[in-house]
């Protein structure tokens, strides 16, 4: 958007879903949103980190506008449902996708201490969520290792053409 400064192509982790074009091939290939981000949150993200691992860009295209009322599907559910989703999902994101030993190695550092805070904060939401996420690590790491096999970038390589501070 140019009222952002952005006035040129220019690569981002990933693309919105609803201003999103794919290649079909890519698609294809990638097997399509992963079905265990459902009902929401995060499976754009997920396809986007998925193709930049196998050496596809996402590219942010200033020229186009999309309108999108954002979280218009979700405003009408119940909050704690979506914050616990949007956390479920987020948690899983990294297990899914992230094998930089460092920053598994940060996350695996902090998650303790968030979560210690957002109990003592009664955060429902970010604790049902962590430990629905919790329940599928093992799904998700499984996935990873598929992915890996894939794997043409790191994570630190996608991060630095993504231009993504870490």
């Amino acid at each position: 958007d140019q009222r952002q400064g952005v006035t040129a192509v220019s690569p981002v982790l990933y693309a919105s879903g609803c201003a999103a074009v794919y290649r079909r091939e890519m698609l294809e290939a990638l097997g399509g949103f992963d079905e265990a981000y459902s009902p929401f949150y995060w499976e754009d993200a997920d396809l986007g980190y998925r193709a930049w691992k196998r050496g596809w860009k996402t590219l942010y295209q200033p020229a186009v506008s999309v309108r999108h009322r954002h979280s218009a599907s979700t405003s009408r559910l119940d909050p704690l449902y979506t914050a616990s989703v949007k956390t479920r999902n987020g948690l899983f994101f990294v297990w899914r996708n992230i094998e930089d030993p460092d920053l598994l190695a940060r996350h695996r550092r902090w998650l303790p201490l968030v979560l210690a805070r957002r109990l003592l904060a009664h955060d429902r939401a970010f604790v049902r969520g962590f430990f629905q996420a919790r329940a599928r690590a093992g799904e998700a790491r499984a996935a990873c290792i598929v992915d890996s096999a894939h794997r043409v970038l790191s994570d630190r390589e996608i991060f630095a053409l993504a231009e993504v501070g870490v």
